[in-house]
């Protein structure tokens, strides 16, 4: 192995261990107790050996927030994945490839849906919240449009934002309030009525297609046909 390779390497692993253990700290202590330096520490890093990686904790959060969760591009794949079928087959596909990100990522999911939540407005977390909001508005923007060319009875945009809003709500009342991660079975419950929904909202009509999808992960995954 060459050197550049090695410490390619290196410089990879220390990088997602900074992410690791920010991500610790801040559920620990939250975001604002937490300093680049608390950081730097725990990686055993000098605090100026940390801004050569992120520049500020801003920009740590914004990493973490790119590892973990459910973008726009993942929703892209799952609705490619259904190409052909209907709208409501296709929304509970999203909502399962979401349910994964949120189980994989249960860290994570946890600390941002309740810091988010208490973010001020000042200075210091204008770059965090722009970030939350931009990775929140590619994803609803980009369901939106997949909905406006059905020509929905409502608002592209806020049915895409209600179908996000929803599940956010349920995975925190399930997670974070109950103290239990929802099931499968139950999680697909769930995304099913919403779907059905915004399918109606849509009000699609004509022949449904015949869809089965292939697992991609290790985990289960719903399948579904409907009937024509």
């Amino acid at each position: 192995m060459g050197r550049a390779t090695a410490l390619g390497e290196a410089s990879a692993n220390r990088g997602d261990a900074i992410l690791r253990e920010a991500l610790r700290l801040f559920a620990q202590r939250g975001l604002h107790a937490t300093s680049m330096r608390d950081i730097a520490r725990a990686v055993r890093l000098t605090e100026g050996t940390l801004y050569h990686y992120h520049d500020s904790k801003a920009a740590i959060v914004a990493a973490i927030v790119e590892e973990n969760f459910f973008k726009a591009g993942e929703l892209a794949t799952a609705l490619a994945r259904r190409a052909g079928c209907s709208l409501s087959e296709q929304l509970i596909t999203v909502a399962e490839s979401f349910y994964v990100v949120l189980s994989e990522n249960r860290a994570a999911t946890a600390f941002f849906l309740s810091e988010a939540s208490r973010l001020s407005p000042d200075a210091s977390t204008t770059k965090i919240r722009k970030r939350f909001g931009a990775l929140f508005g590619e994803r609803v923007e980009r369901l939106a449009k997949h909905l406006a060319n059905l020509k929905p009875a409502g608002d592209p945009r806020l049915l895409a934002a209600h179908f996000f809003d929803s599940l956010g709500s349920f995975w925190i009342l399930e997670a974070i309030v109950a103290k239990s991660p929802p099931s499968e079975a139950r999680w697909r419950t769930y995304a099913t009525s919403i779907a059905q929904l915004i399918a109606a909202s849509c009000a699609q009509s004509g022949r449904v297609s015949h869809c089965s999808v292939k697992p991609t992960t290790g985990k289960s995954q719903w399948q579904t046909k409907s009937k024509r």
